[in-house]
């Protein structure tokens, strides 16, 4: 019943074997380093590339945004003018009423003393000239009378 399997051991074929195996292991691993390196050879120039520009890409993104930050800076200085200049425009229109009306009380108060002195100077006038009537009469009166 127990049969003996085992045949005979030859251990010089199966070492060789082995060793052969393990050098076309190496072989292999050997190759696929070189494939490898090869690949990274190939890649390295882009990555490079691409780290490179993705340095200058944040280079360029720091600037913009000292830009933006000097240009806010600049907006919010020239919102404060602006709002000066509407505090400044206010006050400008309060004075110009207040000027107008004072203007135009000046005015009716001149147009006031206007009529006034219209009126003394036409009563002036009319006195005058009755004045002068009264002479010419007078004159003509003398000239017609003989008795001069």
């Amino acid at each position: 019943m127990s049969e003996d399997r085992t045949e005979p051991l030859n251990p010089n074929g199966q070492l060789s074997q082995l060793v052969a195996a393990v050098r076309g292991l190496q072989a292999e691993i050997t190759e696929l380093k070189e494939k490898v390196e090869t690949r990274l050879y190939d890649t390295r120039p882009i990555w490079e590339r691409a780290l490179a520009e993705l340095s200058e890409l944040r280079e360029g993104q720091g600037q913009i945004r000292a830009q933006v930050d000097e240009l806010r800076v600049r907006v919010d200085e020239l919102r404060t003018q602006v709002d000066e200049l509407r505090a400044q425009l206010g006050e400008l229109r309060d004075d110009f009423n207040h000027f107008r009306a004072e203007t135009n009380r000046n005015l009716r108060q001149i147009n006031r003393q206007l009529e006034v002195l219209g009126y003394e100077f036409a009563v002036k006038l009319r006195a005058e000239n009755r004045e002068l009537e009264d002479r010419v009469i007078a004159l003509e009166q003398k000239l017609e009378s003989p008795s001069a």
